[in-house]
């Protein structure tokens, strides 16, 4: 997915996301929301972006330090815009990966 960020945008330039795989912060599992958060705690320009995700509610991708879930958890004043942590319901609906794997 390309997410088009206007020039007028220039946090994105300073991002500790710009030299990183972009898959990862499209991420569904734990591990791989856990590291993307990780990358996110150390941006300088974490809050630049997450405004901007809570502008676009379409993107369905880590922007911020957050899932989409979780933005949508902000919007709804249930959960701290810094709170980093990973939102334990957003895997309640997901099988466990043994449960989908074929034999």
């Amino acid at each position: 997915m390309s997410i088009e960020i206007n020039s007028g945008d220039t946090w994105k330039s300073l991002a500790a996301c710009r030299n990183e795989d972009p898959f990862l912060f499209e991420s569904r599992d734990r591990a791989g929301i856990e590291a993307a958060k990780k990358i996110c705690a150390t941006c300088t320009v974490r809050s630049d972006c997450l405004d901007f995700a809570l502008q676009h509610p379409g993107i369905d991708m880590i922007f911020g330090g957050l899932t989409l879930f979780e933005r949508k958890q902000v919007q709804r004043g249930e959960r701290d815009r810094n709170d980093l942590s990973v939102a334990e319901e957003q895997f309640k609906d997901i099988p466990p990966l043994e449960a989908t794997a074929e034999n």
